[in-house]
């Protein structure tokens, strides 16, 4: 296994102790592993030119990313690594989080350990927890990709869910749900969610859906405030497709 290479760094913004906290590990990095590139977006690099004169900036996302970084830090909290997630159109580099937000199901390392962590990293002495994302894309009635803009807009990658809620309108929506082509039900409720593991932690638990191990590869299907009793939380395999519908009825 070759050493990693290169690194993107991403801290929590407008936190003077994530300010800190990158800092020294940069620096240490730099110091230690002088042969690793070290990657930072660019508004901390702006913000840090004079005390980090050699790290690079990478401008782009999505494939330039995928195609440079060979894993990634992240500083902060939960909301980070979901940032770090969004920055990745197709597989997202191995992860290392260091806890300094103010949620933290996904950390699991503390930040007075991250020389020996880093250190086990380069070595090669880790092993993986994989996550799946959900992919999303969103069409009109006449079958097209919705437009922002005159613009089509693209599969979305999400970590934790997708969901379809009746925003401002004031009644409850029906909501038509496929798997696999197959209808499945309609639901009647403020919404749908679909969540990922990693996402069975956040909204969806909100909304009384059930608690996943991330290795259990699977969806959740949660209501939302359902009109119907009976409609629970439903779990289905990780490789089926589901369509949500916004009902006609609701229109």
């Amino acid at each position: 296994m070759e050493p990693p290479r290169s690194v993107l760094v991403v801290k929590k913004p407008f936190t003077k102790s994530t300010d800190k906290a990158l800092l020294e590990i940069v620096n240490w990095l730099h110091e230690s592993h002088p042969n690793i590139n070290i990657i930072v977006e660019p508004e901390v690099a702006k913000k840090f030119e004079n005390e980090l004169p050699y790290v690079f900036i990478s401008q782009g996302h999505g494939d330039e990313y995928t195609r440079i970084v060979d894993f990634v830090i992240t500083i902060g909290g939960d909301g980070t690594i979901l940032h770090v997630s969004s920055l990745f159109n197709q597989c997202v580099p191995p992860v290392i989080s260091f806890s300094m937000g103010t949620l933290g199901f996904l950390l699991p390392f503390h930040l007075q350990h991250y020389k020996s962590a880093l250190e086990d990293i380069i070595k090669g002495n880790v092993s993986l927890l994989l996550r799946m994302r959900l992919s999303c894309s969103m069409w009109n009635t006449e079958g097209k990709r919705i437009t922002k803009d005159d613009i089509e807009i693209g599969n979305l990658q999400s970590m934790n869910e997708v969901n379809l809620h009746r925003g401002r309108y004031p009644h409850l929506t029906a909501i038509e749900c496929f798997v696999d082509g197959q209808f499945l039900t309609d639901a009647v409720a403020d919404g749908l969610i679909i969540a990922t593991p990693t996402g069975s932690t956040a909204y969806s638990l909100s909304a009384g859906g059930p608690i996943i191990h991330p290795s259990v590869q699977s969806l959740i299907v949660t209501p939302i405030c359902p009109r119907s009793l009976s409609f629970r939380p439903i779990l289905l395999p990780p490789d089926v497709k589901i369509q949500l519908m916004v009902s006609l009825i609701s229109m």
